[in-house]
């Protein structure tokens, strides 16, 4: 095994103050390497810089580059960085220069800081905070794209989807910067997402089909061991559609059904390592859903065929742990022709709570409740 030497590795075209902050910001992120391939990760910090300085002529913006990470992933502190930059000559301008970008281009919404939120919340959160940087930090940050999107769409294809969604959340505000290392950046991302593979609105039903199966009725299929609430590991979902040898399905891809889903019937856990279904079940689970007052009126869609049986009975869970109630005349109508000819219900949902009736609201805006008895049902004529 080679022994990885500093020197080899920065490049003649730096002058004698990069190669000076390259050496500090080795020993600044000491060990860290990058997780495809291995390189320390200074060797990021230097493709970065390189590229700034083919497109700018500011000497502020390659020492920028070599720190920008400085302050999100290491102890280094502002005064510690003010007094390197002016022990290796850098004037009073240029190092508030300096330490600004830096800061500008340090993720807020980490994982540590703000663990409540998922990662698709965290990165919305800092792509609304990047709007508003700085043009040279822009340039910047559009080098750091460069050099990330294609290592992790050559060694992570699944992820790729996802980070470089993330990525053009923001970089169209990147403009800002450097006009031909913008148009590169954004060039390259979007080639990469034209390169991956495409999941067909066919497929994402099947896919989409699937789930509902294994989440709501029978876990056994794909070998799941849903907990008390119906959750269940993201990576043996996958596990289980490889499985069956269906489609193949990836997180990426995992997480586009997800989103696609117009009824919103899955949801992720905040750290992303579980996935549910918001209700529906046919297995016994608590999504543990607080009771909460209903409005005045619920609707409910249904089909002509059975309502003989609903004004003897009722609405009645069966199998399932609630029966589903509407807050819209639209969404019951499309439920209920679903079923044959459509008959919209009109639930008395304010007298059925006076009488404490427990209602519920999944997290994709349906309503539950145990049972609907026939005095407080209407049919809408």
């Amino acid at each position: 095994m080679k022994t990885f030497k500093l020197e080899n590795v920065i490049p003649h075209s730096f002058d004698e103050r990069e190669k000076e902050l390259t050496t500090f910001a080795h020993q600044q992120h000491g060990e860290q390497k990058r997780k495809y391939t291995g390189d320390y990760y200074v060797v990021h910090l230097i493709k970065v810089a390189s590229t700034v300085k083919e497109y700018s002529d500011d000497p502020v913006l390659p020492a920028t580059a070599l720190c920008h990470d400085l302050f999100e992933d290491t102890d280094c502190s502002e005064d510690l960085l003010r007094e390197k930059l002016m022990l290796i000559g850098y004037d009073q301008v240029a190092i508030d220069r300096i330490i600004r970008y830096t800061w500008e281009l340090t993720d807020r919404y980490t994982k540590d800081v703000h663990a409540h939120l998922t990662r698709r919340q965290r990165k919305k959160l800092e792509a609304q905070r990047l709007v508003h940087i700085k043009s040279c930090s822009a340039t910047v940050k559009c080098a750091d794209v460069l050099d990330n999107a294609p290592s992790i769409a050559e060694h992570d294809p699944s992820f790729a989807k996802v980070y470089v969604e993330e990525v053009m959340d923001f970089l169209p505000a990147m403009e800002k910067g450097n006009g031909q290392l913008f148009a590169k950046a954004i060039g390259t991302c979007q080639e990469i997402l034209d390169a991956l593979p495409k999941v067909t609105d066919e497929e994402r039903k099947k896919i989409s089909k699937t789930l509902s199966l294994v989440l709501r009725h029978r876990p056994e299929l794909f070998e799941l061991e849903p907990d008390v609430n119906g959750w269940v590991k993201v990576e043996a979902v996958l596990t289980g559609f490889a499985k069956a040898n269906r489609i193949t399905v990836t997180p990426a891809i995992l997480d586009q059904v997800v989103e696609a889903c117009d009824k919103q019937r899955f949801a992720f856990s905040k750290d992303g390592q579980f996935i549910r279904a918001n209700q529906g079940h046919s297995i016994k689970v608590d999504l543990a859903y607080d009771p909460i007052v209903p409005p005045a009126s619920l609707y409910h869609g249904t089909a002509e065929r059975f309502m003989d049986s609903i004004l003897r009975e009722g609405l009645k869970k069966r199998k399932r742990h609630h029966v589903h109630l509407s807050a819209d005349r639209n969404t019951a109508h499309k439920v209920g022709s679903r079923h044959g000819k459509p008959v919209i219900l009109i639930i008395d949902a304010a007298a059925m709570h006076a009488n404490e009736f427990d209602f519920y609201k999944s997290e994709n805006g349906v309503w539950l409740v145990d049972n609907v008895p026939v005095e407080y049902i209407r049919k809408e004529q």
